[in-house]
């Protein structure tokens, strides 16, 4: 599950978001990596140089860090999402021309050497990314990615039997499967829907009116697949309007994914049952990390600056975990 999100202030402000769903809990961790930071890539042990450095909300496993999100220094950010059924990964090879990097570090890799969407493209094109079964399922995790920088625009990198494919994102919304262009062709099936509300009309004789507010909206889908969830964000990202100011801002942007979001027990199969632990979203200018989780709706934020100025990373990896982000329920006095 997931849904990420680009949205712009008035102030022109791009702002980069996304719900983190999953069917048993994360225990997500924030975690800053310096510049300069080297780290041995999985996929063949050779040493990747991060010359950016950059923040995100990942987890450490068995000893390095797999980021879910994230931003750099320069404003590009970044998040992976699941994508069963469509993913499909090289396995790792001594003999490819390519270098080769493990899915799940595909997002680190990125973080740590693009500085916009442009050098994003230029990068995924000449890594190989494959697939190493993970220690938790034993299984490669099918995902794909969505970038965006400060000009607003986001790109996706979907890699599936055919190849890599590096997209524009028109729309600045992804879940998970099916692909975007196939989520793209299916807000065709939604013109209908729209925020005004729909005139009176005269049915023999009868004049008859809206029950109330949100008519228009009646034509959107109200389940929680990822083509519903797909189609209700890009409509919320087409009329939510981001005022200027930062805290009101911020406060829009959150309320843009609650349509989106999975209560504890809307969804479930024999494998768990997924709902939204965290919300997060940053602003690409000033590199801040605002977010909120399932037990505690009040939002916290730490720029990026904040993380690296406390940064104690132990070795070269740069890799500073600056603890879990789940904070006890608290409902503050009045």
């Amino acid at each position: 599950m997931c849904t990420a999100i680009t949205l712009t202030s008035e102030a022109g402000t791009s702002y980069f978001g996304r719900n983190l769903d999953f069917g048993f809990p994360t225990d997500a961790h924030l975690i800053s990596v310096a510049a300069g930071s080297r780290w041995s890539s999985v996929a063949n042990g050779q040493t990747v140089v991060s010359p950016l450095a950059f923040a995100g909300l990942g987890q450490f496993g068995t000893g390095y860090p797999v980021f879910l999100d994230g931003v750099n220094q320069a404003g590009l950010a970044g998040a992976a999402l699941y994508f069963p059924g469509y993913a499909s990964y090289s396995e790792p090879s001594e003999t490819s021309e390519k270098s080769q990097v493990e899915a799940l570090d595909l997002l680190r890799l990125l973080l740590g050497q693009c500085e916009d969407l442009e050098s994003v493209r230029e990068v995924a094109e000449k890594v190989q990314v494959v697939g190493i079964p993970n220690s938790v399922t034993h299984q490669t995790t099918p995902m794909h990615w969505i970038f965006a920088d400060r000009s607003g625009s986001c790109l996706v990198i979907e890699i599936e039997k055919d190849g890599c494919h590096i997209l524009e994102d028109p729309v600045g919304v992804l879940t998970n499967s099916p692909d975007l262009e196939w989520h793209l062709t299916n807000l065709r099936n939604y013109l209908q829907a729209t925020p005004e509300q729909p005139a009176p009309v005269c049915w023999s004789g009868l004049s008859l009116s809206a029950l109330g507010q949100g008519a228009g909206t009646s034509r959107l889908p109200g389940g929680y697949t990822p083509p519903e969830r797909f189609v209700r964000a890009a409509f919320m990202r087409a009329n939510v309007k981001v005022p200027a100011e930062e805290s009101r801002a911020v406060a829009a942007c959150f309320h843009a994914l609650e349509p989106v979001a999975l209560p504890l027990g809307s969804a479930s199969d024999p494998h768990g049952r997924d709902f939204t632990q965290y919300t997060a979203f940053i602003n690409t200018d000033s590199c801040t990390y605002y977010l909120r989780t399932y037990d505690n709706p009040e939002v916290v934020s730490a720029s990026l600056d904040e993380l690296l100025a406390t940064n104690i990373a132990p070795d070269q990896t740069g890799a500073c975990d600056h603890g879990s982000i789940n904070r006890p329920t608290s409902f503050p006095h009045f």
